[in-house]
Order: C-alpha cells, then sequence, then structure tokens
C-alpha cells in the first residue's frame, strides 16, 4: 500500500522534533493561516523539518488549504472546490446516477460515506449548486473552515478513544492530534443529539441536504458511529411530508492520489513514485453515487436501535462500493475504510 511507500507523515514529525503543542495552540487562537504561520517559523527554527519537508510539503498543502477556504468565503464552496480541484490537478470523474444528480440539485437528502484522503469534502463540494447543503462535522472544522458558517452542523467529540498501545504508529499519532484539536467531551453527548436533531429538521422540514462521514475519523478501520442511525430514525419519527433520500457516496480518492497531485509539484520523487503506484494498483480519483434509495423504502425493522440502523447504512454504503467497481470499468473496487459498528 501506498502509505507504506514511505515514512509516514507522523513518524517524521516525531524524527524532526515538530512542537505539535504551539502548533495546535496556533491553530484553536486563529485557525490554518496562524498554524502555517507557527509551522513557517518552526521550519527555519528546526533544521528536522527538512525531513519531514522532504517527503510531505505540509506548508504548502497547509497554504493551499488556507486558500481554498479564502475562496470558498469570496466564491461559494461549489465554484472553490471545482476550482481547488483543478488547481491541483486531481481531475476527478464524478459517476453518479441521474437520480442522484437531480437529488443534489433539488430536494432533501442525506448523504454519507468514506473518508480516507482527508479531502473528500472538496469533491462532494465539487459537485453542489445551491445553497441548503450542510454538513455535520467535528467542532474543530468551525476553526478550520470558518467561511462555512451557519453549512456546519457541529459535533462535540463524546469519546472515548479505543487506541491502544498495540495500535500501529500512523493510528496512535493521528489519533494524539485528533484528541488535541477535537478533544473528547463525554457530557457533550446530549449537545450532540440537539445537533442531529436539527440536522433531521433541516432535512425533513427545510427540504435541506445533509452531508456526514460517518466514522468521524480518517482511519481505515474506524467504525461507523450510531449517531447516523439516531438521525435516520429521527427522520423516521418525524414522518416528513416531503420525499427524502439517503445517498450513499463512494469516493475513490487515497494518500497516493494526493501524492501524485499538484500537492506534491516541488517533490517530484514523491510525486513520481505515487504516479507509479497509481499505474500499478490504482485508478483515477472518483466519486460514485448510486440511485437514492427514499427514506420511506429502506425497509428498517420498526423498533430497530440506531446501532442497527447504523449497520442497515453501512450495508448500503457496501452495496455502492461494489457497484462503483462495475460501473466504471477498469477501476479498483474503493478501499473498504469502514468495518460496522458493534
Amino acid at each position: 500500500m501506498f502509505p507504506q511507500a514511505f515514512p509516514t507523515v507522523e513518524t517524521l514529525a516525531v524524527l524532526s522534533g515538530v512542537s505539535t503543542d504551539q502548533l495546535i495552540a496556533a491553530f484553536h487562537d486563529g485557525g490554518l493561516s496562524t498554524a502555517l504561520s507557527e509551522y513557517q517559523r518552526q521550519r527555519w527554527r528546526r533544521p528536522g523539518l527538512a525531513a519531514l519537508e522532504a517527503f510531505v510539503p505540509l506548508g504548502d498543502i497547509g497554504a493551499e488549504l488556507v486558500r481554498f477556504t479564502a475562496e470558498i468565503a469570496r466564491d461559494g464552496v461549489g465554484p472553490a472546490s471545482r476550482a481547488a480541484l483543478h488547481r491541483w490537478q486531481l481531475e476527478p470523474r464524478f459517476e453518479l446516477h441521474p437520480a442522484a444528480w437531480a437529488r443534489f440539485d433539488q430536494g432533501a437528502f442525506l448523504a454519507f460515506g468514506n473518508h480516507v484522503a482527508g479531502i473528500e469534502a472538496a469533491l462532494f463540494g465539487a459537485a453542489q449548486t445551491r445553497p441548503d447543503v450542510y454538513h455535520l462535522a467535528g467542532a474543530f472544522v468551525a476553526t478550520a473552515c470558518p467561511e462555512l458558517g451557519d453549512r456546519l452542523l457541529l459535533l462535540q467529540h463524546a469519546g472515548p478513544r479505543r487506541t491502544g498501545r498495540q495500535a500501529p504508529l500512523r493510528e496512535r499519532a493521528l489519533a494524539a492530534v485528533e484528541d488535541a484539536v477535537w478533544p473528547p467531551r463525554p457530557e457533550s453527548a446530549r449537545d450532540n443529539l440537539g445537533t442531529l436533531a436539527r440536522a433531521a429538521e433541516l432535512i425533513a422540514d427545510h427540504g435541506a441536504g445533509v452531508h456526514v462521514f460517518p466514522a468521524g475519523s480518517m482511519h481505515r478501520d474506524a467504525p461507523w458511529q450510531p449517531g447516523i442511525g439516531w438521525l435516520v430514525r429521527r427522520l423516521l419519527w418525524r414522518r416528513p411530508e416531503q420525499p427524502v433520500a439517503l445517498l450513499p457516496v463512494v469516493y475513490g480518492l487515497s494518500d497516493a492520489h494526493l501524492a501524485a497531485s499538484a500537492l506534491f509539484r516541488r517533490r517530484p520523487h514523491v510525486r513520481g513514485l505515487a504516479r507509479l503506484v497509481l499505474a500499478l494498483v490504482g485508478g483515477p480519483p472518483y466519486l460514485y453515487a448510486p440511485a437514492p434509495v427514499p427514506l420511506d423504502a429502506f425497509g428498517v425493522r420498526a423498533g430497530a436501535t440506531s446501532r442497527e440502523v447504523t449497520e442497515a447504512l453501512f450495508a448500503l454504503w457496501t452495496t455502492a462500493r461494489a457497484e462503483a467497481a462495475r460501473a466504471i470499468p477498469g477501476w479498483r473496487d474503493a478501499a473498504a475504510a469502514f468495518r460496522t459498528a458493534r
């Protein structure tokens, strides 16, 4: 797998001596731009960061993300996402059922899909042309992208973390960073139910669209959170008068796609190896969505628990993932990013 072809970002960060505490504090104080300034300051003072930058140009990536958020404020989510993907030379293929395209354009929906490479939201945003699409996201996203404003439905991290000492270094390091920028707060569970209820209200009463990554994580083995099951149960309970669609989305995107993109234009050795990996075992990036499933045809049994509904939603997504491989000839199956919640 590509992530094992190079030292991980987390490993190099440890070796470089970068002060993650200062970076995280800067992020909380002033968002991405302030964190980027702090990183550049450390970059000049800590020679070990040269090793990190030799493989992963965090400075360039950070600058692009700051530019992206500024363009969202100026141009809107759809135009900014399309411009960013073009600039990054990702140019994904969008393979959506006509009914899925129609639902993206108009009508109430809940879209959900895999989250592995970190910029899947840009692919989703690139397909959007309407202002009433909202995103269920961790509270830290408001700091990273305040330009999304009231389109964000913010969730606190209710924890606890399940990452043990036997987990790979990459997973443990990611969990540590996530804990820092989005600290677990078990007392926030009730507030999160209020946020999910608000999402159900927007969908059922206002005909809006809501997008969520059910795993709430970029870990490849992260289980789906039962919050999405609670949300769908809430929608069923509300009995919306207008049709509501469940829309599984498959993102064919990986670390290799990012490393082969223009984000790594000043790292030709990394970019060249990533392109070789994609030529051998990968394919172009894509977004795939099958025909939406009407909420009233979802078929979950009366009285199903949130966890059982979550598992039914996961089954919808895994079916869509299998369909993506057949719908796009010659392309490999999207990586299975989740297992069902236990």
